[in-house]
């Protein structure tokens, strides 16, 4: 086994969303923001889906969901809910497919799995994207 520890976003971006002020998508946005700060993952996950539904090509929700979709999976396999935890690290990954600490929730979902290259390939990569980040070193 590759022996990947999952890693918890503290933070997701609290950036303004492109989307105009006060609209539907800035009013689930931030409802999403206050839910992942209480470590409500799923329903924090729940209004950044509602948040890009209403502004499909806003990059700061986009990266929203992807790390509320990364905290979910970090809270699942803790619990043991390796299914739900990949699943959700998955889609993470296809939303924001260069993020390294996204990748490494993958890969340790991967090694949960049973499959350590894959996670030491994960690994590698999450390392090559995220030279500057220190939990991936």
């Amino acid at each position: 086994m590759v022996l990947v520890a999952a890693l918890l976003v503290t933070a997701v971006t609290a950036m303004p969303v492109a989307a105009s002020p006060g609209g539907e998508a800035v009013r689930w946005n931030e409802r999403g923001l206050t839910l992942t700060e209480e470590s409500r993952h799923a329903e924090a996950v729940e209004a950044f889906r509602r948040a890009l539904a209403a502004a499909p090509d806003d990059a700061t929700i986009r990266r929203n969901l992807a790390l509320a979709r990364s905290n979910l999976a970090v809270k699942l396999l803790a619990e043991g809910d390796l299914e739900h935890a990949s699943h959700n690290a998955e889609e993470a990954l296809k939303l924001q497919p260069g993020d390294p600490i996204v990748v490494l929730n993958v890969a340790a979902c991967e090694d949960e799995k049973g499959y350590p290259a894959r996670a030491a390939a994960l690994v590698r990569r999450a390392r090559k994207v995220g030279e500057d980040v220190p939990q991936v070193r």
